[in-house]
C-alpha cells in the first residue's frame, strides 16, 4: 500500500500549532516579564513546547515521517525554529532541505545546560547524572565506581535524608573526583512544597463477592459468606464477613434464604447453610457488591 499525505492538512496543523504557541506567549507575557532576563528565552520556549503538546500530534508526526521530514519528536529545545524548518521544507517540496531540529541551536538552552551540567565528556555529547543513594554518604568506593563508569553529574535529592547525609555525599564525591582526576558537577535538587491532606473520612467498605468459576466462566462453587451481628467485634481473617442487625442472625434458620439488592441495585439471594454461636454462614451463587 502506498502512503499518501494531505500536504495542505499538514501545513494547516503546523500553522495551528505555531499560532497557539504565539498565543501562549502573549497570554503569559506578564509572567515571562517576571522571569530573570537570562532565562526568558527558555521560558518562552517552554510555553511553545506546552502549546505543541497540548494536542495529540501523533497523526501529524506519522505524516511528517512519511514525507521524510522531522516529526518534531526532539523539538523541545527550540520549538518554533523546528516548526519553521518543517514549514519551509513543505513549501519547497516534501523532503527538500534539512529539517532536523539539531540543525538549529538555541544559545540560551546550550548556555543553561552547560551552567547546570557542566561540559560533557569529549567522547560523548551528553552528561550522565546519577542520583546519590543514602549509602553514598558513607561509602566513597561506591562513588568512585560511579565515576569510573561514566558519571559526571551527581544529583543529591534534598527531599530525602538530611544535612549530615548530604555533607557526607558531597565529601565523598569530592574525594573520589580528586582521586580519579575527573571533575564531577554536584546538583542539589531542592525539595518543593509538599501538599498533604488531613485524615480522610472513612467511606463504606465495599466487598466484591464472587462464586468460584471454571476457565469457561461457569459457576462451579458458591461463595461462602460469614454473617455476624453488627454489635459483635470480629477478629477473624475471612474477607467475606457481613455485619447485619442482630435480629437477622437470631431469626435465621438452616436453609433460609436471604434476599437483598447489591450496590448496583441487582437482586441477589443467599442460602443459610450453617448456624453457630458466632453467627451464620450463607452461600451465594451470583456475584455481588456489598457496602
Amino acid at each position: 500500500m502506498t502512503n499518501t499525505v494531505d500536504i495542505e492538512r499538514v501545513e494547516q496543523q503546523l500553522a495551528a500549532i505555531r499560532v497557539r504557541a504565539l498565543e501562549y506567549e502573549q497570554r503569559y507575557a506578564d509572567d515571562i516579564g517576571r522571569v530573570d532576563p537570562r532565562y526568558r528565552d527558555s521560558a518562552r520556549n517552554l510555553l511553545h513546547y506546552i502549546a505543541l503538546r497540548k494536542a495529540d500530534i501523533r497523526g501529524l508526526q506519522q505524516d511528517l515521517a512519511v514525507l521524510g521530514l522531522s516529526s518534531l519528536g526532539r523539538a523541545e529545545r527550540h520549538v518554533l525554529a523546528s516548526i519553521s524548518a518543517v514549514q519551509a521544507a513543505l513549501r519547497q517540496g516534501a523532503g527538500a532541505g534539512s529539517t532536523s531540529p539539531l540543525a538549529f541551536r538555541n544559545p540560551s538552552a546550550d548556555r543553561n545546560k552547560t551552567a547546570i551540567l557542566g561540559e560533557a565528556d569529549a567522547e560523548r555529547d551528553v552528561s550522565i547524572m546519577v542520583t546519590m543513594p543514602t549509602e553514598a554518604a558513607a561509602d566513597v568506593s561506591m562513588v568512585s565506581d560511579m565515576l569510573q563508569t561514566g558519571m559526571n553529574v551527581a544529583r543529591i535529592n534534598c527531599a530525602r535524608d538530611d544535612e549530615k547525609v548530604w555533607a557526607g555525599m558531597v565529601g565523598n564525591i569530592r574525594e573520589a573526583s580528586k582521586a580519579a582526576g575527573k571533575s564531577c558537577r554536584i546538583i542539589m535538587d531542592l525539595a518543593g512544597p509538599k501538599l498533604r491532606t488531613g485524615p480522610l473520612r472513612e467511606g463504606p467498605r465495599v466487598i466484591h463477592l464472587r462464586p468460584g468459576r471454571d476457565p469457561m466462566g461457569r459457576v462451579i462453587a458458591p461463595r461462602r459468606v460469614r454473617i455476624i451481628p453488627d454489635d459483635t467485634p470480629w477478629k477473624g481473617t475471612k474477607a467475606a464477613v457481613l455485619p447485619v442487625p442482630r435480629e437477622c442472625v437470631e431469626y435465621a434458620m438452616h436453609h433460609d434464604t436471604m434476599t437483598f439488592r447489591d450496590t448496583r441495585g441487582r437482586k441477589r439471594r443467599m442460602t443459610v447453610v450453617e448456624k453457630d454461636d458466632k453467627g451464620v454462614v450463607a452461600e451465594l451463587y451470583k456475584g455481588a457488591y456489598i457496602a
